[in-house]
């Protein structure tokens, strides 16, 4: 179903004939295309147009989210077909229009069935993201996921976040001076939503429970999230008692 804020109304979105598992819905950066995951059937829904067609049509599989740049998207590469010359598990950026792809980074760092959100800043230069990193002091028995930035011009990728807590659902604020995110979900009593500056020196966290699987911005001071399965906007102001224009005033111990 897509939900329009303006005119408070759901409208089903029509996808083949059989019983789909839907997940991994996100936006195109032009907010015209919807990307979602179809029972491992990466697909694409034009807003205007109403058609939802599969992107993915051979051996290949990958989760999309939206891309840097218009009419292009991010390739979660999980399996690359059989005939692809690239055989690395890997991220890229699909242009639409022509088809041509741009590499990012490879996967052979991480655990690649654990990713657990990405975003692009407003800007299209930097990535944000969540996965879990395959060392010797991540404990194989838990999920443990960090938080990365990848820059698209040093093609370096750094650490934002790294602790003991399963850091999930990375997005950037529309201003790209903060990001939201939350942290363990293990238990109601560890579970918060996080909001923190780029540079990690203001973090402000508000405690929930472990039925709190998603955050993104919404408009102006709200909150989008999916609580116990469904979709919420939670206005900040009356939430927490701040607002984005006031967010530095109530930062603790990072």
């Amino acid at each position: 179903m897509l939900w329009d804020n303006t005119s408070k109304k759901l409208t089903p979105i029509e996808f083949g004939d059989g019983d789909y598992t839907i997940t991994y819905l996100g936006w195109d950066s032009t907010s015209t295309h919807l990307l979602f995951d179809a029972s491992d059937i990466q697909t694409i829904y034009n807003v205007t147009s109403g058609v939802a067609e599969p992107l993915n049509t051979g051996s290949e599989r990958f989760t999309a989210i939206g891309g840097p740049g218009e009419n292009q998207i991010t390739k979660y590469i999980r399996k690359p077909a059989q005939d692809d010359t690239d055989q690395n598990k890997r991220l890229e950026v699909l242009n639409l229009d022509d088809n041509s792809e741009e590499y990012l980074f490879a996967l052979d760092w991480v655990d690649p069935s654990t990713d657990s959100g990405a975003d692009w800043s407003s800007d299209g230069k930097q990535l944000i993201f969540s996965i879990k990193e395959q060392s010797a002091e991540k404990n194989s028995a838990t999920l443990d996921r960090d938080i990365f930035v990848f820059d698209r011009q040093t093609r370096e990728i750094s650490t934002l976040v790294n602790t003991s807590a399963d850091e999930v659902e990375p997005h950037w604020s529309p201003d790209g001076q903060w990001f939201v995110y939350l942290a363990d979900q293990s238990g109601e009593a560890g579970s918060e939503l996080v909001i923190s500056s780029v540079d990690g020196t203001c973090v402000i966290r508000e405690p929930v429970d472990a039925l709190l699987m998603y955050v993104d911005w919404g408009l102006a001071d709200q909150l989008a999230v999916v609580y116990s399965n469904a979709l919420f906007l939670i206005d900040m102001r009356e939430a927490f008692g701040f607002g984005m224009d006031d967010l530095a005033d109530h930062c603790e111990n990072p």
